[in-house]
């Protein structure tokens, strides 16, 4: 695999090999911390061989594998941090990173940062669309490190990983944002511009308070200029007011692919099974991130937290024809008269 070159004003990067392992293991053995925080245990004596030889996750393996040293770029040949990232993984287009690590001494002064602006003008560079890593929860200064780089959470699970069971959160940093996600942004921006759906949101807010239903909502005119600004197979759309700490309730759409942008809230949804976070129009680094797409026949259910959550969703039929149906029992779904408006 032929490395990529990366540069930067801090640091020099230059590809690892096993002459390199003392080096490495030396640095691996002075970040006790890293290791006790993330695997619950004190680097290994092979440890910097393991690292070596690494796949981007446990149990994969190390094709399309490069790792970096990183020195100073001022002087000298000490080794003060690592980079192992993969091409294609985990699919065609998306770059991963398995590890960066730095020194402790070297913690904190932007070079980080730095490494990781390089990499991603490289991986840009070569046609990477996205870059993604795991980090677990307990290790909450890398998470907020990698958030403050860019990167937004996709979804978490329960692991064992070394000699602990933690909470693994998978984060990407998209790098293009599609014609479609952009018309159907540009929709959201002119939806929110007007008064009437504010008017709309404080009825509905109202209306969640009083219904037994988890969520009420009210279908939003598209024979204005909407219409023009979304994709040509967008047949209606949606306005919507979850009730707080309550489940929307497992359902799929089986004639419609729904778009939906969380505009007010947080809180979790579940996708086909696979649980992620969901990340709020307004504070998404890149607009892909705050769009949820649903295919057909896929299952979904949000949990809002501590507050109403409102979103704005979109479908491929019209609202005449939209169906609805439980996930659990398999048929339809009814709702009160009062809650649809």
């Amino acid at each position: 695999m032929n490395e990529i070159e990366l540069r930067g004003a801090g640091f020099r990067a230059f590809p690892l090999t096993p002459d390199h392992l003392p080096a490495l293991q030396r640095l691996l053995e002075a970040s006790r911390d890293y290791f006790e925080l993330v695997l619950g245990r004190p680097p290994g004596p092979a440890e910097a061989q393991s690292v070596l030889r690494a796949g981007p996750e446990e149990c994969r393996d190390a094709s399309n594998k490069m790792i970096y040293g990183l020195t100073r770029a001022d002087g000298g040949d000490e080794i003060i941090g690592v980079l192992d990232v993969f091409r294609n993984y985990p699919e065609s287009g998306a770059w991963y990173i398995g590890l960066l690590l730095l020194s402790p001494d070297t913690r904190g002064s932007g070079l980080g940062r730095e490494v990781v602006d390089a990499f991603v003008y490289a991986a840009k560079a070569e046609g990477a669309r996205e870059i993604q890593l795991n980090v677990v929860d307990q290790n909450k200064g890398g998470l907020r490190f990698w958030t403050e780089c860019g990167f937004t959470e996709v979804r978490r699970w329960q692991q064992h990983f070394g000699q602990r069971e933690s909470t693994f959160i998978r984060m990407r940093r998209r790098f293009h944002t599609s014609q479609r996600v952009e018309r159907l942004s540009a929709a959201v921006v002119d939806i929110l511009s007007h008064e009437e759906y504010h008017v709309t949101v404080a009825r509905l807010k109202e209306e969640v308070a009083t219904t037994t239903e988890p969520f009420v909502w009210s279908v939003i005119d598209m024979s204005g200029g909407i219409a023009a600004l979304v994709p040509d197979d967008i047949k209606s759309a949606w306005i919507f007011v979850l009730k707080k700490d309550t489940s929307s309730g497992s359902h799929f759409h089986p004639n419609s692919i729904q778009h939906m942008a969380m505009i007010e809230g947080r809180g979790n949804a579940v996708i086909g099974g696979a649980l992620s976070r969901m990340t709020r129009f307004a504070a998404a680094a890149n607009p892909e991130d705050a769009w949820v797409i649903i295919d057909e026949r896929v299952s979904h259910e949000f949990f809002p937290e501590e507050t109403d959550m409102v979103v704005i969703s979109f479908h491929t039929c019209s609202p005449e024809e939209l169906l609805e149906i439980d996930a659990i029992s398999g048929r339809p779904r009814v709702y009160e008269t009062s809650a649809k408006s």
